[in-house]
């Protein structure tokens, strides 16, 4: 995990130095999931907030969604966050991203 986490902070540091806002997004998509897999939820929900402001193509825009959704659900914040989820489902389906 030390590594996984060292790699995305060096995937941001290079993507901000060349102006590449796709490694920002990136760095901050893989944080999201290394920390979902650490269990720091809280954080993961934060990471992910960044990587969807971040999200430069529709694929970034759906990890960090589905990043986001993850950490609400884990965090046990589902509370109107039905519709949400309900959409980036259909998002996922219409794309053949659920087959």
């Amino acid at each position: 995990m030390n590594d996984a986490r060292a790699s995305a902070h060096k995937l941001m540091q290079v993507g901000r130095r060349l102006n590449d806002p796709r490694s920002v997004g990136l760095g901050l998509g893989l944080l999201t999931w290394i920390c979902v897999a650490s269990a720091s939820y809280a954080e993961a929900l934060e990471y992910s907030d960044q990587s969807l402001a971040a999200a430069v193509t529709p694929a970034d825009r759906y990890s960090a969604l589905a990043g986001r959704g993850t950490a609400l659900v884990l965090l046990r914040r589902t509370e109107g966050r039905t519709k949400l989820l309900t959409e980036h489902r259909h998002d996922c389906a219409a794309l053949g991203a659920l087959q």
